[in-house]
């Protein structure tokens, strides 16, 4: 190995001997065509285009990402994301409604914001270029944002059209708005209210963490704390726009009100021949209703006011069948309300007798009597599978079902039969069975006569009677009493003689049975015929005799009531005693029971009623009435005002008596109201004046009474059920008539006024629900009594709607343009925000727009021109002190001495022409790949001109010293060779080296670091091009003047010459100072290392600390309002949005793999929210396959069964809204049976693929049920419905949104992708930790590995960004450790030995362990940026110990005085580099983006600093001590020279000495 590393120094000596005279040759030939050809590829700047696009700049490009972003790209990508970020102003809250009145504000104001742009007629807005997650045909579908106005009525404000658009709108009013007196933040806005009620307006939920940042809540759920909360908007991107155009909608007259239409959009009364109503129907009509959209808990107003009247609707089956997102949706949510589907209008499949549909029809034999009896063996199932035998149960529907269809239900089916198949049919929801009900009626037999009929009647009805007797059956009891009830009261065949055989006593005698076992009340024969006034108060009468003799008899208060009953019907009502003697009432008897009446009955019976006409009795009455109202009307006047209130009372009571003695309050029409007549009555009597009172009004408070009673237990019952609106509508529909006879001002009621006050308490409530028919009146004493309504805040009105219908319109557009229609959109905005969130008190705003970043990349692409300039002026103005002053020159002060300052400076301004051609051979690179990025003109110029002046130092040393040791008679040729011959492998060692470190840092996955490498490398190979065809020639001019006895252009000479035997460089008794001291001594040497190791120590504790990532907030400028942005969401968000994207399979016979994948990503996935599940198209297709069997659209013969890995734990009772008890048997057994296709055991597609019903393991009478399979069109024909699928409304829009068909198919998938919302990953160790979890589900999941999907996870923030960070670490080191083998081979060839190799190795891996270290301490992270520069950094590790190594391996002496040798030769040169290099990229420390600053400026000062350490410090010590012995060259290319002329053979092994000569 000697001599190989001998033999090449030894050709590298001879090569640069002679590059040395060819310099000297030509040094103007040479030097000129280098600086030409520098210039020339130089030009290459111009092919220069600055990337500005992050996503090409920094996704890792060495994995399938970016072809998978690609894909996504093309397929999906159709949208560019604004977003507005509200902090609370210190002081402030969020939760507040003042918050909430700015935000609204806020978004009000970018949506009606308008851009004009150039050579555009029409303003811009938001609504003309949004992004619909639902693109409906309508251009007026409201645009996608996520806001927090979303969980209020106020989220009406992302409607395109404001008011005028109504068919969206009403979409809100069912919402809360935060401004309502009965909403509070703290005390309601909690998880729940957020989970049911922050949704978008197609109301499918989002998890609140994408809205809300920095949230904190209370045990109870309540929010107490926010920290942050954003609007996100989304604007279609240039392609799409294209596509679809500009739209815009102009809202024309409507002309008058639409007419009232029914929940359908349907006028009154429409019929199966005229349903085209239901055209204008959508599913957002449910909406209105608080219906959602999904599988989930319905609202009972969703189910009862809406949901039901749609099941009962005649167009129901219609529109179910024309729409199949309605049938899906409206399928599973009337389920959900426990109500029934909707019956087919046209069901296109028929049941065969296998218990398949087919599309064929098929119709069922009608059974004989036989057949019938043997099927109706196995109803006896019926009363096990009704009683709690599951098994026996499905055999009961599936036999019943076969029982029906036969007909057998009304050919063969007694009443014990009947009555079986009424309790089973509810049982077996899922099972087409009819029950008698539904059978035809029997013709009705013909009769002659009445008489006859009555006669077949009255022995149909005696059969009744001997049936229930003998078995007392309630459906035996309940015929009995029909036909009896049909004979009596019906056809009065008791009337009609003896020819009918009625028994007038058996009729009588059943009156209890009926009353008991029917609930018919039956209280004997009707009359005959009506009868005449005078015979009906005759036979009343008889009644009030006998009644008279039952309450004396006993003096029952129930008798007593009777009685007076009777006595105000023969008075009052009839005035019997006005008919004559013939009735037989006795006048003086009616007035004796006075007295027992007032007692007894609570009925004030005041004497007989006037026997004249109502008209007579109004006439009586007109004129005391006159006296009487306004003289009443002025006392309760008085009351008010307190004046004259005794002598007002005094004749209103004084006024009505003769009033009320005149019954005037009965009179017909009404003078005056009841209520009024006795309010004055009972004010008198407290004046002690009598006021009779007319027994009307006793009577009418008597029904108040019971009304009230009533109104009383309704009502209680609708306050312990406030969600149930039947028993609302229950209470209201009971207090009308309380109401209406103004009860409360007649009934008692205590001091405190509770009865009014309670009654005014519900008509409040009930006229406030704004139906017409739950209203009730108020009287006016009630009225009085009620505290006055808070005035409502003055607000502006509502401007009037003038327009009403949307005509649409699409401006065409090609990409260019719509790309910078958008871009001037967004610009329009963030150029006027500022203002507008300078106005708010309560929120700050920060805010992102789609052109942002790229905004950003651009500016910071723009050469920092000024620092470079300043740069270059720094390292000119440093060499030239330096020449001037150096002690290689003389001491202070120069003669002339070579190099001066005149070839130093010379030197930096072409180390200026070697940057430009190195930037320059990037730009024809360009076409390869190489992009030019911001750290191509912020970075690259400053390492350029640091790291080219560092071999101009090293060349000048060698120079310097050459000239010291040139003998007299030396020409500049031999000076320049001696010089050349050291210096050009010292150069050749640092070029290659720093060389390999770039090109390694171009194996980095991240284009703009790949490229930066490239770029940086390019500048190397400039650079040592420089230095060795310009650089020679500067120094040669320079040695020449020098010999020549020339001065230095630039310094005046100060002191002579110094002999040059006194400074000989190669002489170590001239080598002094410091490095000689410490060399010399051990304890220093111990000492420096000791210290060493606890600086090495501290570095190295870093390592663990050492995080991932480089955030936004770490790149902008802190005062870039994009700071302000990154900085919030970093600290409050960490939700993002990913698609798993899947393509290359046959998505018709895989439905089950791509189910079990979507559940394996949500439950196994770290961080994805499982509750939200998956939105996906599979969900939604096999939800509308599902609708559409249920509607017998799609038969079962076309279906097969998949395993729905989401429904396996499922209990579909616990989650059933059954009422009471779901998991009861009956309850969850009907709820499982619901599920036909997988609980009928005779299907073929059910064999194995059934419910499972089992008792809970812990409660034995609680039952759950699982169905875990989900019916889809097997496979021919599995996409046949999809077109029409993809056109129908929310769901089909949305699955058209994820997935893509094949090209030039309308029904072949190409790809599809599922939307999950991954919660809560700050930090990159858990991004990171999310990603690698998913791809290795993924890889697992069957559908990859058995099915050969091409399946992968995306998201442009979580995935594509961190990618870099997935494998950094092992990527980092497998690339420093080919570097430090690269670097070992390289520096083998010129240290010469493999020992000092191998300890300079050992010493640069030290450096990049305290440099990893200090990536933490710095408070820098690990990313592709410090990856590369670690990287790097190896190049100038090599290069720092590298020359001092092969110094000391050329020199001569002992350890130490070989080190301080090495050190006083090239020591100089390495710190002199070291400042080149840092004052270089100074400049960077100003740059405005802290980035530069903090990666490259401050992570580079470090790199120097360590190396620095590492090379004239640490390296000369550890060689003092176990340095190899040194290497003679010189003898060796003696020996070698010797050999060659005198044998013509190969040198011999090179001669090592150990002492010093």
């Amino acid at each position: 190995m000697f001599r190989i590393s001998l033999t090449i120094e030894a050709g590298l000596q001879r090569a640069f001997s002679g590059l040395a005279r060819t310099t000297a040759a030509r040094p103007l030939l040479l030097s000129l065509s280098t600086m030409v050809v520098l210039v020339a590829l130089g030009f290459g700047v111009f092919n220069v285009e600055v990337e500005t696009d992050v996503l090409k700049l920094w996704v890792d490009d060495s994995t399938s990402l970016v072809n998978d972003m690609e894909f996504y790209e093309d397929n999906y990508a159709t949208s560019r994301t604004d977003s507005f970020l509200l902090t609370a102003k210190p002081g402030k809250s969020l939760l507040s409604k003042k918050a909430f009145d700015e935000l609204s504000d806020l978004q009000a104001w970018i949506n009606a914001l308008e851009y004009s742009h150039p050579g555009f007629a029409r303003p811009i807005r938001l609504e003309n270029l949004c992004y619909k997650v639902v693109d409906a045909e309508e251009n007026y579908a409201p645009c996608f944002q996520i806001s927090p106005l979303d969980c209020f009525k106020e989220g009406v404000l992302s409607v395109v059209g404001g008011p005028n658009n109504t068919q969206y709108t009403e979409l809100y009013d069912p919402r809360l708005s935060y401004n309502d007196p009965s909403f509070n933040f703290a005390a309601n806005f909690s998880r729940k209210y957020m989970k049911s009620s922050c949704n978008p307006w197609y109301n499918v939920g989002v998890p609140y963490r994408l809205i809300f940042g920095g949230t904190s809540f209370e045990p109870d759920g309540t929010m107490s704390g926010l920290r942050a909360m954003r609007t996100v908007m989304a604007t279609f991107d240039e392609s799409r726009l294209a596509k679809v155009g500009m739209r815009y909608t102009d809202w024309l007259p409507g002309g008058s009100a639409d007419a009232p239409t029914d929940v359908l959009l349907c006028s009154a009364g429409p019929t199966l021949e005229d349903c085209s109503c239901t055209h204008k129907f959508s599913i957002v009509e449910a909406v209105k209703y608080t219906c959602k959209p999904a599988d989930v808990e319905q609202t009972e107003q969703c189910c009862q006011q809406f949901m039901k009247p749609v099941q009962e609707h005649p167009c129901a089956g219609y529109l179910f069948n024309r729409d199949p997102d309605v049938n899906t949706i409206g399928t599973f949510v009337l389920k959900r309300c426990g109500l029934p589907p909707v019956k087919p209008f046209k069901a296109r499949c028929s049941k065969h007798a296998d218990g398949e549909t087919y599309p064929t029809p098929f119709t069922f034999p009608v059974l004989n009597s036989t057949q019938c009896g043997a099927i109706s063996a196995g109803i006896g199932a019926c009363v096990a599978g009704i009683g709690g035998n599951y098994p026996q149960a499905v055999d009961c529907c599936v036999n019943l079902e076969k029982f029906s269809q036969g007909g057998c239900v009304c050919s063969n089916c007694d009443a014990t039969c009947g009555m079986m198949v009424d309790q089973a049919k509810s049982l077996c929801g899922g099972y087409q069975i009819e029950n008698k009900s539904s059978c035809p009626a029997p013709p009705a037999p013909v009769y002659t006569n009445t008489t006859e009929a009555c006669a077949a009647k009255y022995v149909t009805f005696l059969t009744q009677i001997g049936k229930y007797n003998a078995g007392k059956e309630l459906s035996a009891g309940i015929a009995m009493c029909a036909t009896a009830v049909a004979l009596d009261v019906t056809d009065k065949c008791h009337c009609l003689g003896a020819a009918t055989g009625v028994s007038v006593t058996m009729l009588a005698s059943i009156n209890g049975a009926c009353a008991a076992k029917g609930g018919t009340t039956y209280a004997g024969l009707a009359a005959c015929a009506a009868p005449s006034p005078t015979e009906a108060c005759a036979a009343k009468h008889v009644t009030f005799l006998t009644q008279i003799g039952k309450y004396n008899a006993g003096k029952e208060l129930s008798a007593g009531i009777a009685m007076c009953a009777t006595a105000v019907a023969l008075d009052v009502t009839d005035k019997c005693h006005c008919l004559g003697a013939a009735t037989g009432v006795n006048v003086t008897m009616l007035a004796s029971i006075n007295g027992a009446c007032a007692a007894k009955g609570g009925t004030t019976y005041a004497g007989l009623a006037e026997c004249v006409a109502p008209s007579s009795l109004t006439a009586t009455c007109t004129p005391l009435f006159a006296d009487y109202g306004p003289k009443c009307t002025a006392a309760a006047a008085a009351r008010v005002t307190g004046v004259d209130v005794v002598s007002t009372a005094t004749a209103c009571c004084a006024a009505a008596v003769p009033f009320g003695s005149s019954n005037c309050s009965c009179a017909s029409p009404p003078l005056g109201t009841m209520d009024s007549f006795y309010q004055v009555a009972t004010g008198c009597a407290a004046l002690g004046v009598t006021v009779p009172v007319p027994a009307c009004v006793t009577a009418q408070i008597q029904t108040c009474g019971v009304n009230a009673a009533e109104m009383s237990t309704k009502c209680t019952a609708a306050v312990a059920a406030p969600t149930d609106l039947v028993a609302g509508a229950a209470c209201c529909t009971a207090a009308q008539p309380v109401g209406a006879a103004n009860c409360p001002c007649m009934l008692p009621d205590n001091v405190d006024n509770t009865l009014k006050l309670t009654f005014g308490t519900i008509a409040t409530r009930c006229n406030g629900v704004g139906v017409a028919a739950l209203a009730v009146n108020i009287p006016s004493c009630v009225a009085t009594l009620m505290p006055s309504p808070v005035p409502a805040t003055p607000t502006t009105p509502a401007p009037t709607q003038l327009y009403q219908i949307p005509r649409d319109s699409n401006v065409a557009v090609t990409e260019v343009q719509a790309l910078a229609i958008i871009k001037g959109w967004e610009k329009a905005w963030l150029d006027a925000i500022p203002a507008k969130a300078a106005t708010y008190t309560h929120i700050d705003v920060a805010y992102i727009a789609g052109r942002s970043l790229e905004d950003t990349i651009k500016e910071a692409s723009q050469g920092a021109y000024a620092l470079i300039a300043v740069g270059y002026v720094l390292v000119v103005s440093y060499i030239a002190l330096f020449f001037m002053f150096s002690s290689t020159n003389g001491a202070c002060g120069v003669n002339g001495s070579a190099p001066g300052v005149a070839s130093g400076v010379a030197a930096a301004l072409v180390i200026m022409l070697a940057t430009l051609s190195a930037l320059g051979i990037s730009g024809l690179l360009v076409s390869a790949g190489v992009l030019f990025t911001a750290l191509t003109l912020q970075v690259v110029p400053f390492l350029a001109l640091g790291l080219g002046i560092n071999d101009y130092f090293v060349m000048a040393n060698y120079v310097a010293a050459a000239v010291a040791a040139a003998a007299e008679g030396d020409t500049a040729t031999d000076v320049l060779i001696r010089a050349m011959k050291l210096a050009g492998g010292s150069i050749t060692l640092s070029s290659v080296t720093n060389l390999a470190a770039f090109l390694l840092g171009a194996i980095t996955p991240i284009p703009a670091i790949r490229n930066f490498s490239i770029q940086v490398a390019m500048t190397v190979i400039c650079n040592y091009a420089v230095a060795l065809l310009v650089y020679p020639s500067l120094l040669y001019f320079d040695i020449k003047r020098h010999l020549a006895g020339g001065r230095d252009c630039f310094v005046l000479p100060i002191k002579t010459q110094q002999p040059a035997e006194e400074r000989s460089p190669s002489s170590i008794s001239s080598a002094g100072g410091l490095a000689r001291v410490v060399l010399s001594s051990l304890p220093l040497r111990m000492l420096v290392l000791a210290a060493y190791a606890g600086f090495f120590a501290f570095c190295a504790s870093g390592i663990s600390r050492v995080k991932l990532g480089l955030d936004l907030q770490d790149v902008v400028p802190d005062d870039d309002y994009l700071h302000a942005y990154a900085t919030r969401t970093i600290n409050n968000y960490g939700t993002y949005g990913v698609y798993v994207v899947t393509e290359g399979v046959a998505f018709e016979s895989t439905m089950e793999e791509q189910r079990a994948l979507e559940h394996a990503f949500a439950s196994t996935v770290p961080s994805v929210d499982v509750l939200e599940q998956s939105v996906n198209y599979a969900r939604y297709y096999t939800e509308n396959t599902e609708g559409m069997y249920s509607s017998g659209l799609v038969c079962s013969s076309e279906l097969d069964l998949y395993r729905d890995k989401w429904k396996e734990d499922l209990d579909l009772c616990g989650v059933n809204l059954g009422g009471v008890d779901p998991n009861g048997y009956r309850n969850c057994a009907k709820t499982c049976l619901a599920h036909k296709i997988q609980s009928y055991a005779g299907a073929a597609n059910s064999n194995s693929k059934r419910c499972v019903f089992a008792a809970m393991k812990n409660n034995s009478t609680q039952y759950t049920c699982k169905c875990p399979y989900r019916a889809i069109v097997k496979p021919a024909n599995f996409t046949a419905g999809f077109p029409t699928f993809l056109r129908s409304g929310i769901r089909g829009s949305v699955s058209n949104a994820l997935l893509t068909l094949a090209p030039g198919s309308a029904t072949t998938i190409g790809s599809s992708r599922s939307l999950y919302y991954v919660n809560d990953v700050f930090d990159v160790e858990a991004k990171v930790a999310h990603i690698k979890a998913a791809r290795e589900v993924i890889a697992k999941s069957a559908l990859v590995k058995d099915k050969g999907a091409n399946v992968f996870a995306f998201d442009y923030s979580l995935y594509a960004l961190n990618e870099q960070y997935v494998n950094i670490e092992e990527t980092t080191m497998f690339a420093l450790g080919m570097s430090l083998i690269a670097a070992f081979f390289c520096m083998l060839v010129f240290i010469l030995h493999p020992g000092t190799c191998l300890i300079v190795t050992a010493l640069i891996a030290l450096v990049e362990v305290e440099l990893y270290g200090l990536i933490a301490w710095s408070g820098l992270k690990l990313n592709a940026v410090v990856m590369v520069n670690l990287i790097m950094s190896m190049g100038i590790a090599v290069e720092f110990l590298s020359h001092i190594a092969r110094a000391f391996m050329l020199a001569r002496g002992t350890r130490s005085e070989r080190a301080a040798h090495a050190v006083n030769t090239l020591g100089l040169a390495t710190v002199n580099g070291t400042l080149t290099t840092f004052l270089g990229i100074l400049p960077i420390a100003f740059s405005y983006y802290t980035y530069f600053v903090n990666y490259f400026f401050l992570q580079y000062v470090l790199i120097l600093a360590v190396c620095l350490l590492q090379g004239v410090v640490v390296l000369p010590v550890v060689l003092s001590l176990v340095g190899p012995d040194a290497v003679d060259l010189a003898g060796y290319m003696e020996e070698e020279e010797e050999k060659r002329i005198s044998t013509g053979g190969k040198s011999p092994v090179a001669k090592v000495v150990g002492t010093a000569i």
